[in-house]
């Protein structure tokens, strides 16, 4: 059986984005059709097509700076600036955009259509009353918007309860789920336990509908290089013992980077100096004692993060909430374990004692860190694991396999009903 699928995505950088993409190529060397619809690329990827930018006129920019807005996408940038007078959430989006999609030609092109993240580029209202019903339509859970207002995150949503916007976030999620009724054939694709148990839990959207997919890396998109010659390569000694933590956004709260840097303050007092290398946009703006660290910046290409994850001896995590964790499978894929705290997606991709460790507290995380910096071999044994754990469970193979099983099996049950009526 054969599908013509559509990856609806803002753009194709990002966490998200990145994911996005690979299951796009992957489905595509699969022997699939597939497109991808995005309003910002910055790739070369085949079978990408951009979105035109919308702008307004120059009239309703001029209004605009009496406070009078008109389209969609100014009103929205009112909001938000209401938004931040009260708080400073990490993303906060609203459900209306000056974007059409569905009118997009690929939209009639497609049988299946995945929309992975789309804030300030999906139109809730206009998508999901005028998409035909004879379309699949995906929800990949990149993170919690489809069942939260404005928020993303649970930690977000739990953070600011309180706060001034709570009304406003009460009305946007009742009003997204009012929109989304328009549709009540969406399909949510889980991509951790995590993400399948809180939105089930949720209850807004029927069990049955909700399918567990984990993400995938291709197999040869990152590649295993040897440690001594990768720490070499960036400069480093071949014996050094070097710690990679991967945020776009350190500064981020959800990123707990605060705990982070406790457990690099308690680990340091017995092991000095103690390397760390950062990966993105944002380097470390602090200092402690015995702490050395390196800001790698934002890496694209897959050669360069391939020699960074291969150099480290450890990959870790202090994040309170990911709906699943790319990283830590681009380490495995790198034969690099990881260390994480118990929160949300991550201690579902770590086996504690063959993979890595994950942590209960500041002080669990600083004794499993302790300890591999100590004993090497254990980092040796845990990485050749992550790297079986990764080519068993976590290739982009294995995501397409059971993305187009359940595609086959809801076209099946779909042309029965048909049939039926």
């Amino acid at each position: 059986m054969n599908f013509r699928i559509l990856h609806i995505s803002k753009r194709d950088t990002g966490g998200a984005g990145i994911a996005a993409l690979r299951l796009h190529r992957s489905i595509l060397d699969s022997g699939f059709e597939s497109k991808f619809l995005c309003l910002e690329k910055t790739t070369n990827v085949p079978q990408i097509e951009v979105f035109p930018k919308f702008y307004p006129r120059f009239y309703y920019r001029f209004l605009e700076y009496f406070g009078i807005c008109v389209t969609n996408g100014q009103k929205n940038n009112q909001r938000l600036k209401k938004v931040h007078k009260y708080i400073q959430p990490e993303m906060y989006s609203f459900l209306r955009s000056d974007y059409r999609i569905h009118e997009h030609p690929l939209c009639d092109w497609a049988d299946i259509i995945i929309i992975h993240w789309v804030a300030g580029f999906l139109d809730y209202k206009s998508f999901f009353k005028h998409i035909h019903h004879n379309k699949q339509v995906f929800w990949y859970t990149h993170d919690f918007s489809l069942i939260l207002g404005g928020f993303h995150t649970l930690f977000d949503a739990v953070r600011f309860k309180n706060s001034p916007i709570q009304s406003l976030e009460n009305q946007l999620k009742v009003k997204k789920r009012s929109y989304l009724k328009d549709y009540n054939q969406l399909q949510i694709l889980a991509n951790s336990h995590f993400s399948y148990n809180t939105i089930t839990k949720d209850g807004f959207f029927n069990k049955k509908n909700i399918h567990f997919v984990p993400l995938g890396v291709p197999s040869k998109e990152l590649q295993i290089i040897d440690k001594s010659i990768a720490k070499q390569a960036l400069g480093f000694g071949k014996d050094e013992f070097l710690v990679l933590t991967v945020s776009a956004q350190l500064s981020t709260p959800r990123k707990g980077i605060d705990r982070l840097l406790e457990v690099l303050s308690n680990v340091a007092l017995e092991i000095s100096p103690l390397k760390v290398m950062t990966l993105g946009s944002e380097p470390f703006e602090t200092s402690i004692d015995n702490v050395d660290f390196y800001n790698m910046g934002s890496v694209w290409n897959p050669n360069f993060k391939s020699i960074i994850f291969s150099a480290a001896d450890v990959l870790v995590s202090s994040s309170y909430e990911e709906t699943f964790g790319q990283t830590i499978i681009e380490g495995y894929a790198c034969g690099t374990p990881a260390i994480v705290f118990n929160n949300g997606a991550l201690p579902e991709l770590v086996e504690p004692g063959k993979t890595g460790f994950t942590a209960t507290d500041v002080k669990d995380f600083s004794k499993h860190l302790m300890a591999m910096i100590q004993d090497r071999s254990i980092g040796v044994t845990l990485g050749q694991n992550s790297l079986t754990l990764f080519q068993r469970r976590y290739t982009s193979k294995h995501q397409v396999k059971k993305i187009i099983e359940l595609f086959t099996s809801k076209t099946e049950v779909k042309s029965d009903n048909s049939a039926d009526e």
